[in-house]
């Protein structure tokens, strides 16, 4: 099987239950959660981080454009004129699902690529803009030792809520 996650190393992705994971980490995750009772949704959010943006300053670089586009003006057999508009920048979690109230959200690492480093760093800034962001919970998970820690302290929480509730 081919490792279509080759940016990560030392990743082995696997199916299990009919889903493709991208690492064993991912699977390990899965399965205690499952264990607990609780149904993660695997990838299933996908957050914008970054709003897409028509460009109106020109950009010019290096004339690397093999094929035509309307968006790119050759300027010199080395230079070129970039007007291509900016894509959104989206972040999609490794799993997410409701836990008495709160909406958890869980991203499993092993080894950080260059780019998480900062697209997560956007991510947890826009989580910090949402209205519900008091209800919302982000766990980054290593270990499965880390990992029940985090539903122990999800069920702590719950208690401590339902105590003060009475």
């Amino acid at each position: 099987m081919q490792n279509d996650n080759r940016r990560v190393k030392n990743t082995h992705p696997k199916e299990y239950n009919g889903i493709q994971f991208k690492s064993l980490a991912e699977v390990m995750v899965y399965k205690t959660l499952l264990s607990k009772g609780i149904e993660p949704k695997y990838e299933a959010e996908t957050y914008y981080i970054l709003d897409g943006t028509i460009v109106t300053v020109p950009f010019y670089t290096k004339n690397k454009f093999k094929r035509k586009n309307h968006n790119i003006e050759v300027v010199s057999k080395f230079t070129c004129k970039d007007m291509r508009p900016l894509t959104s920048m989206i972040y999609t979690p490794d799993f997410t699902f409701d836990y008495k109230g709160k909406h958890i959200i869980i991203e499993v690492k092993g080894f950080s690529t260059d780019t998480f480093v900062y697209r997560f760093k956007m991510f947890r800034a826009s989580l910090e803009k949402r209205e519900d962001k008091d209800k919302i919970e982000l766990w980054e998970i290593y270990t499965k030792r880390q990992l029940l820690e985090c539903l122990e302290h999800l069920k702590e929480e719950t208690n401590e809520n339902t105590k003060r509730a009475k």
